[in-house]
């Protein structure tokens, strides 16, 4: 047994020494550490512990001594209290009892643990005289309270007169209630004080339950009253007018305040009743009133950030709505609303204003969508409607909008001089910029066919400008690079300011413009293969039939070797011709796989041509070797003849000088001119064979 108290008196010893290692006498650190000198008293009364613990306990008569000097100090002063419901003499009186506790706690330690320890009777005649004047303290304070209250209540300045009116009005007509509020602090520290345990003087005790008896009533009248006399303030001011008949009725309740006085309780709680009812109908009201313009405002707030082009129809769609609680405002009995309505209309025509302002520098690009495409006619692209229809379009809707504020339709049911109208004059001169960004913006759209024009490589295919098979094999290769092109092409919108401007129309036509170009190309290639061909065909035919033709006569041979000549001298034209028309078919094969079908026959006639031109020279020297034979035989021959003339010549023609003629008659004469012309005849025969033959 003794050795468990040992064990437990070392505990409490550490504990103890713990506490005083840490203990501040500006905290409530001391009530603990009392509480456990307190919780072990009867152990530490035993001398050993006394001993064991003398440093320790001497350490608590120190640290008590410096609190109590703590406590004087604060007996004195002021303490700071936090509950503001608690009356003020109340809160002293509380704390004079609550420090009076905390001596008498330290008068009991020191009595119990501290009275053998040096300094015992100094700190205890302390404690006791600090507990003597907390105890006079808050018993002055008790009695001062009762005597400020007995003169008050004997002099009628604290009491609740039953023949006064319940509430009255002052010069500015703002309505009082005739109930002291310091009939409410006396019920309240009538209250606590008796719960103190202080005996409450009999007229105070009757005078705060009188009160106390109408301190509802009171509390009541003091709402109504606040309500009426701010009323004016709580109202929204263009709502006064709905609220008319409400206010009526209250103020003609409030009247009543000549009949009603406080030694009617019936009649006060009745009167109470009436006018909290009429309050809280008019404050249901204006709470109403109050939620539907919050709510109207909440949707102008929501117009604020909204485009008035894009969301147009949300604008339309709230100032509906709002119309539509303002017929709920109107089915609920409300009237004169038209001063509320017309503020309504020139909050929502600010916001309105605002974003019309806004618009005016950007309609160009938010104004409803106009459609177009890029198409390519006449070797040109164009708007498809034309430019002029789109700026038709686009003028229409940019008036459309313009003429907006005339036509919006707000809340007010009377619509002339509408505060919207009025926007239209005061935002003039900003139409000036507005035409401006309407020309930038059609320059912006004539600089999307300008780009797309010279992105246009393949323009309308001139044939008159091909001649040789490179200029169709460039011109199909410059198309086909342009189809690859097509294929890349965006089938996408291109976006100018409000027009939307499709390019899937710009690739079809692009797309039908190659296959044209490129059906163009074959066909106009053929035909120049079928020129050359004819052209050829023609030159072969005619060297061929000249080439074939046996010459019989020397003047056939001539010819014959003339036309030959003349064959050469067009045969390097024609070669050239050949090749190129050959290439052009190779061409037209590569890029179409077609072939003109003449030109494999003219392939063998040309073939055969050349083969007469080669062997032309041996036929005709053959033939000239005959021809020399027979020229040979046929010059003997007029040798001959010519010597049988000169010698008939001779025999016939006359002899100069020997006078037949003269001799001779006419008819001998015409004879001899008659011989003479035939042998004239005969001479001039021989003399064309001669050259003839030369």
């Amino acid at each position: 047994m003794q050795h468990l108290m040992d064990l437990i008196a070392s505990n409490v010893i550490s504990c103890i020494t713990r506490h005083l290692s840490n203990i501040d006498i500006w905290t409530e650190d001391y009530i603990l550490l009392l509480y456990e000198f307190k919780r072990y008293a009867e152990l530490m009364e035993r001398p050993a512990v006394k001993k064991i613990l003398l440093a320790e306990r001497q350490s608590l008569l120190t640290y008590l001594g410096e609190y109590t000097k703590h406590l004087s100090g604060m007996s004195v002063s002021e303490e700071n209290f936090t509950k503001s419901d608690t009356p003020k003499i109340v809160l002293e009186i509380a704390n004079m009892r609550q420090l009076e506790s905390k001596a008498i706690m330290i008068q009991q330690t020191l009595e119990k643990l501290l009275n053998d320890l040096a300094g015992y009777d100094e700190l205890h005649f302390a404690i006791t005289e600090l507990m003597n004047d907390l105890k006079h303290q808050h018993s002055e304070l008790f009695d001062s309270w009762t005597r400020e209250l007995s003169t008050q209540i004997n002099n009628k300045k604290l009491s609740l007169r039953e023949t006064e009116p319940v509430v009255r009005f002052s010069a500015g007509q703002l309505m009082l209630v005739n109930y002291s509020s310091r009939l409410v602090s006396l019920v309240r520290e009538y209250r606590q004080l008796a719960a103190m345990g202080y005996r409450i003087p009999s007229h105070i005790e009757q005078t705060a339950l009188h009160a106390k008896q109408f301190m509802k009533y009171a509390k009541a009248l003091e709402q109504v009253a606040n309500f009426h006399n701010t009323i004016g303030d709580r109202m929204i001011e263009s709502q006064r007018p709905m609220m008319l008949a409400g206010a009526l009725e209250l103020s003609k309740l409030v009247q009543q305040e000549e009949v009603v006085s406080w030694g009617d309780v019936k009649s006060v709680e009745k009167y109470v009743e009436n006018l909290r009812a009429a309050v809280n109908r008019l404050s249901r009201e204006n709470n109403l009133l109050a939620s539907y313009h919050a709510q109207i405002l909440q949707k102008i707030a929501e117009l604020d950030d909204m485009d008035l082009i894009r969301h147009l129809q949300k604008w339309k769609d709230t100032a509906k709505q709002m119309r539509d609680i303002m017929h709920q405002v109107t089915q609920q009995s409300f009237t004169n609303t038209q001063t509320w309505k017309l503020e309504i209309d020139k909050r929502l025509s600010s916001v309105f204003e605002q974003q019309y302002r806004f618009s005016l520098d950007t309609a160009h690009l938010h104004l409803p969508e106009i459609y177009s495409d890029i198409i390519y006619r006449d070797s040109r692209l164009q708007f498809n409607p034309s430019e002029e229809k789109l700026r038709e379009k686009y003028q229409y809707q940019l008036k459309r909008f313009l003429d907006l504020p005339k036509s919006f339709r707000g809340v007010s049911d009377n619509t002339e001089g509408s505060a919207f109208a009025e926007i239209v004059d005061r935002c003039k001169d900003l139409y000036v910029q507005t035409e401006k960004r309407t020309e930038e913006l059609f320059i912006k759209l004539g600089s999307v066919l300008e780009h797309w024009q010279s992105w246009l490589s393949l323009g309308k295919l001139d044939t008159s400008q091909l001649s040789t098979w490179q200029h169709w094999d460039l011109n199909f290769r410059a198309s086909k690079t342009f189809g690859q092109e097509i294929a890349k092409f965006p089938s996408t919108e291109e976006r100018v300011g409000c027009f939307v401007i499709s390019l899937s129309c710009l690739r079809t036509d692009l797309e039908s413009h190659n296959r044209s170009y490129w059906s163009h190309l074959i066909s106009s290639l053929q035909d120049s293969i079928a020129q050359d061909v004819v052209r050829l065909q023609q030159y072969v035919n005619t060297s061929t039939s000249i080439l074939t033709k046996q010459p019989v006569t020397m003047e056939q041979i001539g010819q014959a070797h003339i036309s030959h000549s003349d064959i050469l001298k067009q045969m390097p034209e024609m070669t050239l011709l050949f090749e190129e028309m050959e290439n052009k078919n190779k061409t037209l094969a590569s890029w179409s796989r077609e072939r003109v079908d003449s030109v494999a026959n003219l392939q063998a006639a040309w073939e055969r041509l050349q083969s007469l031109i080669d062997n032309h020279q041996h036929l005709i020297s053959k033939q000239v070797e005959a021809f020399k034979s027979t020229m040979n035989r046929t010059c003997e021959g007029l040798n001959s003849e010519i010597e049988r003339f000169s010698v008939h010549w001779d025999q016939f023609k006359p002899r100069p000088g020997s006078g037949q003629i003269a001799t001779d008659s006419l008819k001998k004469l015409e004879q001899y001119l008659a011989t003479l012309k035939e042998k004239r005849t005969q001479w001039n025969e021989l003399l064309k064979q001669k050259e003839k033959i030369m």
